[in-house]
C-alpha cells in the first residue's frame, strides 16, 4: 500500500466495513513492534519467522522497521553469521534474533 498511494492516506473503499481509514502509520511501527515482541519474544528465532509475522500480522512488508525500533528499546539480541553487520538487518549475515521478553 505504501508504494501505491505515497500520500499516506491509506483508505479502505468497502462501505460496509465501517471503517474509513486504516488505523496505522508506515512511519511509525512502535505498536507493531511490541505486539512482534509478545508473539515472537523470548527465544532465538531465524530472521524467517520474523519476515513471516511482518507479512502477515502487519501492514509492513519485512520486520527491519520494527527490528530496528526494539533494537532502540535494547531488546534485539542478534546472532551474525561473521562478522557483524555495520547497521540494519541484512538478511544474509543473520544466524538467529532474540528479542527479550
Amino acid at each position: 500500500m505504501a508504494f501505491v498511494d505515497k500520500s499516506g492516506l491509506y483508505t479502505f473503499s468497502d462501505a460496509t466495513a465501517g471503517q474509513s481509514e486504516l488505523p496505522f502509520d508506515f512511519k511509525q511501527p512502535a505498536d507493531f513492534a511490541r505486539r512482534m515482541r509478545a508473539f515472537l519474544g523470548g527465544t532465538p528465532r531465524p530472521y524467517g519467522e520474523f519476515n513471516d509475522y511482518a507479512l502477515n500480522e502487519t501492514p509492513f512488508r519485512n520486520p527491519k522497521s520494527m527490528l530496528e525500533h526494539l533494537k532502540q528499546e535494547g531488546v534485539v539480541e542478534v546472532r551474525w553469521k561473521g562478522a557483524p553487520a555495520r547497521r540494519g538487518f541484512p538478511v544474509d549475515k543473520i544466524q538467529s534474533i532474540l528479542v527479550r521478553q
